[in-house]
């Protein structure tokens, strides 16, 4: 009997809600805390929960719907629902805690759910058939509990970072003798958690001279922390470099530590770094009573690649 009465009230609100457009925003959550709190499946699980409840999940809700904007903040995620023209309005931090693990999406997911009612509630419902003898409007879905296509739920914060990254690049060092080397180098980097990267490089750029030639060779270790994708990091190396230099007169080798750092920019395929660096020797090479090449002790590295995969 209760649930016989029941239902036409549970009907009652899932036509109701079919009425009300929603719209969800994820572009403000970071990477780093998608991964580190198990949210892969949160937007789709948000979906999955509005759709059940009868709504209409749309890319941009009207002014007679309802807007979720999903940001991080230093604890949790920053829920906001705003109504676009009703004027109604609701914010709160939801903190993730120490545990942070998928059972806070569970949560975030209730709380959305939870603030778009109240604010559903409060908008001008409009009539269901405003002409007389119309036909009912379809239905958002056949059955409600049924969840939408998975291209309407894949969101770009549910894409994973690849775990190994590959890089190429071309080099151009310049330093304060002045002098200048080009090349090029490949990288290899580990993603980390927390935004954190973690690898190394190779490199060889030279010195083109009528007289003289120089090469250098570079393996340096390094790490970065690179918070979001695409956007920018910062970036540090520390590593022994090979210097090779001959004339007609003599040749050279010799053995250098150099160390850089700076920001490097990561935005699909393209990986760009401009880096300040500082060496442990300064070698010069002279060609008569000249010099033609120094290597100087500072000088700057501009780095401009292209990454295997674009996350």
């Amino acid at each position: 009997m209760l649930l016989a009465a029941a239902a036409p009230a549970a009907r009652a609100q899932a036509q109701a809600h079919a009425q009300t457009s929603v719209s969800v925003d994820w572009k403000a959550v970071r990477d780093a805390d998608v991964e580190r709190c198990g949210l892969s499946r949160l937007r789709a699980g948000t979906i999955e929960r509005l759709v059940g409840a009868g709504y209409a999940i749309v890319e941009r809700a009207g002014d007679s719907g309802v807007r979720v904007s999903v940001a991080s903040a230093p604890a949790g995620l920053r829920l906001r629902l705003r109504v676009e023209g009703g004027g109604a309005v609701r914010e709160e931090t939801l903190e993730a805690g120490p545990q942070c693990d998928a059972t806070f999406a569970l949560d975030v997911i209730s709380r959305i759910a939870e603030r778009v009612d109240e604010i559903a509630s409060m908008l001008p419902t409009p009539p269901a058939n405003p002409v007389p003898g119309a036909p009912d409007a379809p239905a958002q879905s056949a059955d409600p509990a049924q969840p939408p296509p998975a291209a309407e739920v894949e969101g770009e914060h549910e894409r994973a970072r690849a775990a190994v990254q590959v890089a190429f690049d071309l080099t151009l060092r310049a330093n304060e003798s002045p002098s200048y080397q080009l090349g090029g180098g490949a990288s290899l980097r580990a993603r980390l958690p927390d935004g954190w990267e973690g690898g190394g490089r190779i490199e060889l750029t030279a010195h083109p001279g009528g007289d003289l030639t120089v090469l250098e060779a570079m393996l340096a270790p390094f790490v970065a922390f690179q918070a979001s994708l695409p956007g920018v990091g910062a970036y540090l190396e520390l590593g022994p470099i090979l210097h090779l230099a001959s004339s007609d007169a003599r040749s050279v080798r010799e053995l250098d530590l150099a160390l850089a750092v700076g920001p490097q920019l990561a935005a699909g395929h393209v990986l760009a770094q401009l880096l300040l660096y500082g060496r442990l020797r300064s070698l010069a090479h002279r060609v008569g009573d000249e010099i033609a090449f120094d290597t100087g002790r500072v000088g700057l590295i501009l780095r401009i690649g292209a990454q295997l995969s674009d996350r």
